[in-house]
């Protein structure tokens, strides 16, 4: 059972949206970002936006063939920091494909500990095993 009356919870969500400012979403890192293709999988698209703790990014790839990706594959992040210290880096969670027939799965990896401002650069390979 609802506190609020059917006619009046319509208006209420409304009401809401409108005073948080819709649906908001987070600005792009600004940095180069580049994605490494291959012959296995190609890199469709690569987004980079801040988190909570750290920089997450993520997008859409394409593998190539029909065949199945070797166990273990992933695609692998970096992050270089702009004084050049270290290397922040994660590997890509696959999910399901998108589209059966392109084979096109999307992909997210979370780089921790490392605020957007600092990041130099971005680089996305396939690597066909586990680091």
């Amino acid at each position: 059972m609802s506190i609020i009356p059917r006619g009046q919870s319509l208006a209420l969500c409304a009401a809401l949206i409108v005073a948080t400012g819709g649906c908001a979403t987070l600005p792009s890192v600004p940095v180069p970002i580049t994605a490494k293709t291959n012959a296995r999988v190609e890199i469709r698209s690569v987004y980079a936006y801040p988190a909570k703790d750290g920089v997450t990014v993520s997008g859409f790839a394409r593998r190539r063939g029909f065949g199945f990706l070797p166990s273990g594959s992933h695609l692998h992040v970096s992050a270089f920091r702009k004084d050049g210290n270290t290397v922040v880096e994660a590997d890509a969670s696959w999910h399901p494909p998108v589209r059966h027939r392109t084979l096109i799965s999307y992909y997210r990896a979370n780089l921790r500990g490392i605020e957007a401002g600092k990041i130099a650069r971005i680089d996305v390979e396939y690597r066909m095993v586990r680091d």
